[in-house]
């Protein structure tokens, strides 16, 4: 709740505090979703890169929204965050 109101008023944030931000946001759901969770997160980008804020939760958020079997006893998770170039994948 703090990432959201202190950093989503501003422009853009620093690539690594929005990637700890979802980190966190991960590390919470595993806790509240109660089946086994593999999360693979892929992280290859300059640590210089600024990006609105707010901007990748989205997808994250509906990872667990609707992409998680919550009657599944094992869910694998993929997440790729790359940059090539000036491009962010």
């Amino acid at each position: 709740m703090r990432y959201f109101v202190d950093e989503s008023p501003k422009d853009d944030v620093a690539i690594g505090t929005e990637v700890q931000f979802i980190e966190n946001y991960i590390a919470l759901e595993k806790i509240r979703i109660r089946h086994e969770m593999v999360v693979f997160f892929e992280k290859n980008f300059n640590s210089d890169l600024r990006i609105p804020p707010m901007l990748l939760m989205t997808f994250v958020e509906n990872i667990f929204k609707h992409g998680i079997d919550k009657s599944s006893e094992q869910n694998l998770i993929g997440i790729s965050l790359v940059q090539q170039g000036d491009y962010l994948f």
